[in-house]
């Protein structure tokens, strides 16, 4: 018997945007909370720093921009790094995390 998907969690969901439209190279980021988003996007983050450059402790994040809605949400997220290249990272509407049952 083949058990029905069900939705488990609907989640907070930012995505890469790829400058030259290649979906395949685009990421996803996925949060239960938006004190999860700040916490991650922070130029400071050794995970964001490690997803972003290639190990190299000369790359950095440089010109960090973080664009917020009016109601103090992360809309956008800007940066460079020399491996990267320049970075963009949108807000989705939603995600949902999905588990057969």
């Amino acid at each position: 018997m083949i058990k029905e998907p069900r939705i488990k969690q609907e989640l907070i969901v930012y995505r890469t945007v790829d400058k030259e439209g290649d979906v395949w190279c685009e990421c996803a980021f996925l949060f239960e909370d938006e004190h999860d988003v700040d916490d991650f996007f922070n130029p400071e983050n050794p995970d964001l720093i490690g997803i972003f450059t290639d190990g190299d402790a000369e790359d950095k994040i440089e010109g960090f921009k973080i664009h917020r809605s009016p109601s103090g949400s992360i809309n956008c997220i800007e940066f460079y790094t020399e491996y990267a290249g320049n970075t963009k990272i949108r807000h989705m509407s939603s995600g949902y995390y999905i588990k057969r049952f």
